[in-house]
């Protein structure tokens, strides 16, 4: 129901509810969900560097554990971005994992701490507002954006290897 969505609040209630509305959320989850896994999720995992395994070069791929809860946690967090409508109760999906999030971005630390403090205020707004949902969208925007053009750590070390080779 409208009058209980957090997120999508500042939308008139006739698009909220139009059809094409919650096919575009739909493609956007989709593509997002695509992106993520061809630029960061399989680039990041430890055996990159050969994507076409043979028989003869069969190897079991060890993912680490940042890697694991970094799939996890960002397929979770596009969930979020993409739902329809989410209430109140819905802000204990992501709560717990804002921090990693957070760090997993290219931000400085005083503007992490901004934008989770700016998300903890909206979801403490009640009843949402216009401003309160737009600011919802604005920051979790900024931490996909963050989430995507960040260069993981393994990133950054195979580039640093491979300049000293």
């Amino acid at each position: 129901m409208f009058k209980w969505t957090v997120n999508w609040r500042f939308i008139s209630e006739e698009l909220f509810l139009d059809r094409k509305f919650h096919l575009i959320l739909l493609l956007f989850h989709f593509l997002l969900l695509c992106a993520f896994f061809g630029w960061k999720w399989r680039r990041n995992s430890v055996n990159n560097s050969k994507p076409h395994m043979t028989r003869t070069n069969m190897e079991i791929c060890r993912l680490n554990t940042n890697h694991i809860a970094y799939v996890l946690f960002t397929s979770n967090f596009i969930g979020i971005c993409c739902s329809r409508s989410l209430h109140y109760q819905f802000y204990v999906w992501y709560y717990h994992t804002l921090p990693y999030l957070l760090w997993c971005t290219p931000f400085s630390s005083p503007f992490r701490l901004l934008l989770f403090g700016l998300i903890e205020m909206c979801w403490n707004t009640y009843p949402s507002t216009t401003i309160s949902s737009l600011c919802l969208n604005v920051c979790h925007v900024t931490i996909l954006i963050g989430l995507l053009y960040e260069q993981s750590k393994y990133e950054k070390n195979t580039k640093k290897i491979s300049k000293l080779n």
